[in-house]
């Protein structure tokens, strides 16, 4: 253990340091250069995707071999995570997987410092921590310090649009733009949606065209899908390889995890955290999803948004009334927001905590019904789920 003071105690040996975060950075720094120097090391960042994106790299370079290729667990993508995860890694690793995140400008600069990536992915620019990060272009300008610190002969992979422009720009490596669209480099189309919203898949790239079926739920994460493919293709997997180990990605607690209750019902736990963009396609995937009953979304807070906070929360519940969810549950003061938003919708309801978001839920809920239970990690809405799976005794 690092420790800073010499009076503390513990099992193993303790190194005492001046500083112990700077401490850890620089024997994560020392790791890269000497253990970890053959790997490539895939840096991943974006205002939402990140750990879906890492989830389907992982598959994706299966082909690699076993202990050829070591990523972050959970969510280890900031100043501790990262180099905790560099340290991890054995020497036989060949591919290095790691989620960066940002609050404030430089967080991913010195990440990078540690990390030194040779593969940079930004899976979009979004509002997630805008307001520390100074809006939009604040967030597009901080996660770009992943790109700018790409060596030349790296691999940017950047969301197809506008902002892979001012991305490119940032570097001299090769970039290739991932969308759904044919301008994209690789271009990722939905084909169709099984009963539980897993995408078949087709991509088209510059290294050939195949179709799969998904292991992640949801339209949207066909484009993780295939930026992750491009990631596999930069670290030596062949194309067709890489996209046929797709339907083997496991996804990560939280997120997209849907769960079968004995009564019929099914319950969407995307709780792990949210942003517009997030809950705008985890409302596509209830709506989506094969029921009987009727579609439910219990919606919080999305927090860190800055001044984008009010009019964020407004444009989720004109969403929902687009969409029309049959049922929205808006939880605490800034789900009433969304409420407030949700125009047209048959069955709109406030609730001030998830305590009772529990109680409502329990007496509302009916057999076959299809739920959403989405909100910033922060709030806590995966109470919500564990309790309707208890009552369920699932």
């Amino acid at each position: 253990a690092l420790v800073s003071r010499p009076n503390m105690e513990g099992d193993g040996a303790l190194v005492e340091v001046a500083d112990t975060l700077g401490a850890l950075a620089l024997l994560a720094k020392y790791a890269r250069v000497t253990h970890l120097d053959r790997a490539r090391v895939v840096g991943i960042t974006g205002s939402v995707g990140k750990t879906s994106t890492k989830d389907f790299m992982v598959a994706a370079m299966g082909p690699l071999g076993a202990g050829q290729v070591h990523a972050n667990a959970e969510s280890f993508n900031n100043e501790i995570g990262l180099p905790l995860t560099v340290l991890s890694a054995p020497r036989t690793t060949r591919a290095l997987l790691l989620e960066m995140g940002a609050r404030f400008e430089g967080n991913i600069r010195d990440l990078c410092d540690i990390a030194k990536p040779n593969i940079g992915v930004v899976t979009n620019i979004g509002l997630a921590h805008a307001e520390h990060l100074g809006g939009r272009d604040g967030v597009l300008r901080v996660k770009g310090e992943l790109i700018a610190a790409l060596p030349p002969d790296g691999l940017g992979i950047l969301p197809d649009g506008s902002d892979a422009v001012a991305l490119a720009a940032r570097t001299s490596a090769r970039c290739l733009r991932v969308g759904t669209q044919r301008t994209a480099d690789v271009c990722a189309t939905v084909v169709s949606l099984d009963n539980d919203v897993r995408a078949v898949v087709e991509i088209n790239s510059p290294w050939g065209t195949a179709t799969v079926k998904l292991g992640l739920r949801g339209a949207h994460q066909v484009v993780n899908a295939a930026m992750s493919v491009a990631a596999a293709v930069g670290c030596g997997v062949a194309f067709s390889d890489a996209v046929g180990e797709l339907i083997n990605a496991q996804g990560s607690k939280w997120r997209m995890d849907f769960i079968q209750l004995r009564n019929g019902m099914k319950i969407i736990n995307d709780t792990y955290n949210a942003n517009p963009a997030s809950v705008f396609a985890a409302i596509d995937a209830l709506v989506a999803t094969q029921g009987a009953g009727r579609k439910i979304a219990v919606l919080g807070a999305m927090l860190e948004l800055g001044d984008a906070a009010f009019a964020s929360h407004q444009s989720v519940g004109k969403y929902c009334a687009d969409r029309d969810v049959d049922v929205l549950l808006a939880v605490g003061s800034e789900g009433s927001w969304i409420a407030d938003a949700a125009e047209g919708l048959a069955t709109v309801d406030r609730v001030p905590t998830s305590a009772d978001a529990i109680e409502y839920l329990v007496r509302a809920c009916q057999p076959d019904d299809v739920v959403l239970v989405k909100a910033s990690r922060a709030v806590g809405l995966e109470r919500v789920v564990a309790a309707l799976t208890e009552a369920d005794g699932a």
